[in-house]
């Protein structure tokens, strides 16, 4: 057990300064990315409560433009899963 934990240990110092800045993008590009993520299924969410509640000439629009929001959501979390 504590060989593994020395070779890991001894692996992250092998890093150089870019491979550590590359992988914190990776990381919060992931983490930002399931964020957003959660963000846009709030929207959908609310979206569908306010054509629920009020009627408006723009409902459509509406619910387009949040689906779409969560279209391009997932598609930034799987492009961010891929740079991983």
């Amino acid at each position: 057990m504590e060989t593994i934990i020395i070779n890991l240990f001894d692996g992250l110092m092998n890093l150089s300064d870019i491979e550590i800045i590359y992988f914190f993008f990776k990381a919060f590009s992931v983490v930002f990315s399931l964020l957003f993520l959660v963000y846009a299924v709030i929207m959908v969410r609310q979206t569908a409560v306010l054509r629920d509640t009020l009627s408006t000439s723009n409902d459509g629009l509406f619910a387009f433009l949040s689906n779409v929001q969560l279209i391009v959501a997932v598609i930034l979390i799987l492009y961010s899963l891929i740079l991983l």
